[in-house]
């Protein structure tokens, strides 16, 4: 099942169809998001997660931490939406 993914401070929407990252989604439909490794492993592509759930699964715990996790953090390389989300900058 296809999500709606809103990036909030670009005012720009996409659909992430499934076993598509959101990072994959963003940039196949336009939206300049930053990325470094692509993998998990850089932190490079976070993003705050306002609303909506994601399945963080393949992310480092070295990109990204406990902490981060608990503040709404998430990995755009590795995130795969389990619900429609509002994305903002982090």
């Amino acid at each position: 099942m296809a999500h709606k993914v809103t990036f909030q401070t670009m005012q720009r929407e996409v659909v992430v169809e499934d076993g598509q990252t959101i990072l994959e989604a963003a940039l196949a439909q336009g939206v300049n998001w930053p990325y470094g490794c692509a993998h998990g492993m850089c932190g490079a592509c976070k993003a705050r997660c306002v609303s909506g759930e994601v399945d963080l699964s393949d992310a480092s715990a070295f990109a990204l931490f406990d902490d981060e996790r608990e503040e709404g953090l998430i990995l755009t390389c590795c995130a795969r939406p389990k619900s429609d989300l509002i994305l903002t900058s982090p």
